[in-house]
């Protein structure tokens, strides 16, 4: 059985003459075939668009880069402009779910998501800070180190 691409979770198909025997040598009746899809881990559906995410880096944010994208007809780049928000989105037109009718698709929108590193090695710490200073950002105290607080609290 042929499952038309663009089918979506609910629908039915009905396949004529594949049911059940008719009662007393009758004719057989139709199939009907409801249909649940699995949700995607990468692409969200919403009718015949699909939405996903984005993650870029911080810097890839600030200063502009051009990221892959593996999409459902293959890899694509994005270009990511320079000072670019988290949760900015972009559409890529006809690259989302086919219709059901065999005409036309829905769309892709992409979704940047701006990711913040969690830990920094100390040579980052100090470029982030020089670059906080310069823009006249306040920034937290550095967080003093075991042995740094251990000498503190012997004085």
């Amino acid at each position: 059985m042929d499952i038309p691409a663009g089918i979506d979770d609910g629908q039915t198909l009905r396949l004529p003459g594949r049911g059940a025997a008719g009662p007393r040598g009758g004719g057989t009746g139709d199939l009907y075939v409801h249909v649940a899809v699995e949700p995607h881990d990468r692409f969200e559906r919403v009718g015949y668009d699909l939405v996903c995410e984005l993650p870029i880096a911080m810097t890839q944010a600030a200063l502009g880069a051009d990221v892959g994208l593996e999409t459902l007809d293959g890899d694509e780049v994005i270009t990511i402009a320079a000072g670019t928000p988290s949760r900015w989105r972009t559409v890529m037109r006809r690259r989302g779910v086919p219709h059901v009718d065999g005409r036309g698709r829905g769309d892709l929108v992409v979704e940047v998501v701006v990711e913040v590193p969690t830990s920094l090695g100390d040579d980052e710490e100090v470029l982030l800070r020089q670059l906080a200073d310069i823009r006249g950002e306040a920034v937290a105290e550095p967080r003093a180190g075991l042995m740094s607080r251990l000498r503190a609290a012997l004085r």
